[in-house]
């Protein structure tokens, strides 16, 4: 070899380290979070010593498995991908039924397209969407209450608790396909901008149910960071995220790598995202609703449904029963009420 292609081949050696040397470092502090997340810890429903509302309080996340049946979660998932094609093919928006202050609906489903995802808000009529929105209800229902207790508090009165029942404000679905990216850190209500008064849906406990396994971070589940669902927690962590955050800083994330059947309840405002989906053919669905404390005053104070054209009826609650159990009330839903 001559000493011209030494020189050149010693060029290119150092050209292909500098350029891997600058990608490492490029590395977004969403992608150092999934490479170094650890499994969200599965908490014991029966155990004494840790329940799960106590997870849910301290850490603003919490996992159970095996609350849905997989045949269940399949009859819902088959129910889920045929909104959504029937939306990509004829999209229907007839029904003007409208609850202020949430994002129900009710005999027709709505797909809002984002990069290689879909959030598909369905409707609560459908007698399968209804039915497992009351069984998940039953079986957690408790956790959420006295989560919602300690966590969904009276709005400039962080030590009093709200006594007005829980609301559904939100029952969709959550669909990523392969190629989907990471999405950004973010929370779905922010602490630490007081007295918004855009249409951002307020303060609830959300929970995910998983329509299909998810072994490894490459299915794309969602990352979490525990102990982030504060006003401390969003100023400081996301100020420092959009000034390139030392990522070795960063405090513990968990992804939720988790199977059909199992369940996560967070705090809307714990900071998380949902992660790339990188295993082809992998359609990952998962079902989601949302509850918050039900303010009067906030709903007639709404502006959103002024237009004509809408029709506001009455909220969807959650009743507790003597028996320790929850189930969704409303006059109008059939499929719930079946």
């Amino acid at each position: 070899m001559t000493t011209v292609n030494c020189r050149l081949l010693v060029l290119l050696l150092l050209i292909l380290v500098k350029n891997a040397v600058a990608l490492s470092s490029s590395i977004t502090t969403e992608r150092w979070m999934v490479e170094n997340a650890q499994p969200l810890v599965v908490v014991d429903n029966d155990s004494p010593m840790s329940p799960p509302q106590q997870t849910l309080i301290r850490e603003g996340v919490c996992r159970l498995n095996q609350v849905i049946t997989p045949e269940d979660c399949q009859v819902l998932r088959n129910r889920i991908l045929e909104f959504t094609q029937q939306q990509q093919q004829s999209p229907r928006n007839e029904d003007r039924r409208y609850i202020p202050q949430t994002r129900c609906r009710f005999s027709e489903p709505v797909a809002v397209p984002l990069n290689q995802r879909t959030d598909v808000l369905l409707p609560v009529e459908d007698a399968v969407v209804g039915r497992l929105l009351q069984t998940l209800i039953q079986r957690l229902g408790p956790i959420l209450q006295d989560a919602a207790d300690a966590l969904l508090l009276v709005p400039n009165d962080d030590k009093k608790k709200n006594d007005t029942p829980l609301q559904l404000v939100e029952a969709g679905a959550l669909i990523s396909e392969y190629g989907a990216t990471d999405q950004t850190l973010h929370a779905d209500f922010r602490r630490d901008i007081p007295n918004r008064k855009d249409k951002t849906l307020p303060p609830r406990l959300v929970t995910f149910l998983y329509l299909q396994d998810a072994p490894s971070c490459e299915y794309g589940p969602t990352i979490f960071l525990p102990g982030t669902n504060t006003v401390q927690g969003h100023q400081s962590f996301l100020e420092q995220t959009t000034q390139n955050l030392d990522q070795t800083s960063v405090i513990s994330s968990r992804s939720a790598c988790l199977n059909k059947g199992d369940v996560v309840m967070y705090d809307a405002s714990v900071l998380h995202f949902g992660s790339a989906n990188q295993v082809p053919n992998n359609v990952r669905v998962v079902f989601y609703f949302g509850l918050s404390r039900y303010e009067p005053e906030a709903a007639n104070n709404d502006t959103t449904s002024s237009s004509s054209s809408l029709m506001t009826i009455e909220p969807i609650l959650v009743q507790n029963n003597k028996e320790g159990t929850s189930k969704f009330v409303h006059p109008t839903l059939i499929g719930m009420n079946e």
